[in-house]
């Protein structure tokens, strides 16, 4: 009984870990979304801006790699939430 509740603890402190991990990289969306946003203000004020129009590309890029990572972590969050349940159906 005390091996499955280590597990279980053992669990909440992984998910622990996880939820601090995307919730930094929530934050660093946002921060990229922000930029982004400053970035298309003053793309209109210089739609040629050669140098904007490359802080937007790359703006995407990380935008992009940002939304990967927190999908792989929501995926990871979700199995570890399988593993809390499971354990907690085996030590009833």
């Amino acid at each position: 009984m005390s091996g499955q509740s280590n597990d279980v603890a053992r669990l909440f402190e992984m998910r622990m870990q996880v939820i601090g991990r995307l919730s930094q990289e929530n934050a660093e969306h946002l921060r990229i979304v922000q930029l982004r946003s400053g970035q298309d203000v003053l793309s209109m004020k210089s739609p040629d801006a050669a140098e904007i129009n490359a802080a937007q590309q790359d703006a995407e890029a990380q935008l992009e790699a940002c939304e990967q990572r927190i999908g792989k972590l929501e995926l990871e969050l979700a199995e570890i939430d399988k593993e809390i349940a499971t354990a907690a159906q085996k030590e009833n």
